[in-house]
Formats: structure tokens, C-alpha cells, sequence
């Protein structure tokens, strides 16, 4: 008897631990987590031998980690021209970027996210400065 007491016990238990638990997933809706990107140059300023190497990471109000495609403009600060275009695909926590070498002067490396259609994660966009010397 005392044994039996026991199983009900231990499954009524069991069953109570199921109805409370929380959902597995984040969200089941698309575009609803919201993300935040950060970009920095690894060392700035460069010469004009050097290739530019930005530092790109996203994090969320959440533990989860988007992998997505960044889309990526350089432009010249003094012309407003954008001086090339770059697609990089994210997909770790902080990512290492090296880019063509530049002229002198003063750039702008806009980022920007491309989530999927489906993806729960809102886009998320950042600049950051970097100056290039003769």
C-alpha cells in the first residue's frame, strides 16, 4: 500500500511539473525578438597598407543567437559616395572582418541584418568611423 501511495504521488507530482513548465521556444511569431548590433574597428586609425578589420557582433534580450546575412556599406564620410558594398554571413558570437584596402580619408562601414521571413528575429543595423592615413 505504502508502496503504491508512492507512484501516485511521484506522478502526480510528475504531471503538475508538465502543466507549469514554460514554452521551449522564444517566440512563434516572426520579427518579434528584438536585436542589437555593435561594430568596432580592430585598430583605428590604419595606413593605407593596411586592410581594414572590423569586430561585428548581435545580441538579444534573450539567450538566443541569430545567424543571419549583414549586409555592408563603406562610405567616404567626405563625399557621401557609397565606395564599396560587402556581404558577410554571421553565424558566431562576435565575428572578425577584413576588408580590400582603401585611399586615405574618412570612412563610414554601415551594417546591416538580413533575417529570413521566418526567422523570430528582428534586423538591426550599426556604423562605425574608421580614418585611413597616407
Amino acid at each position: 500500500m505504502k508502496v503504491l501511495i508512492g507512484l501516485v504521488t511521484a506522478l502526480l507530482v510528475f504531471l503538475a511539473g508538465l502543466v507549469d513548465a514554460p514554452a521551449a521556444h522564444a517566440s512563434p511569431y516572426p520579427h518579434t525578438i528584438t536585436t542589437y548590433c555593435h561594430s568596432k574597428a580592430v585598430k583605428n586609425p590604419i595606413s593605407r597598407d593596411t586592410r581594414p578589420r572590423f569586430r561585428f557582433s548581435i545580441t538579444t534580450n534573450g539567450n538566443g543567437r541569430p545567424t543571419t546575412m549583414v549586409h555592408i556599406r563603406i562610405v567616404n564620410r567626405k563625399t557621401h559616395h557609397v565606395v564599396r558594398r560587402a556581404h558577410r554571413w554571421y553565424n558566431e558570437p562576435v565575428e572578425t572582418w577584413l576588408f580590400k584596402k582603401l585611399k586615405p580619408g574618412r570612412y563610414k562601414f554601415k551594417f546591416h541584418t538580413a533575417t529570413g521571413p521566418i526567422s523570430v528575429y528582428k534586423n538591426c543595423s550599426t556604423a562605425s568611423r574608421l580614418r585611413v592615413t597616407p
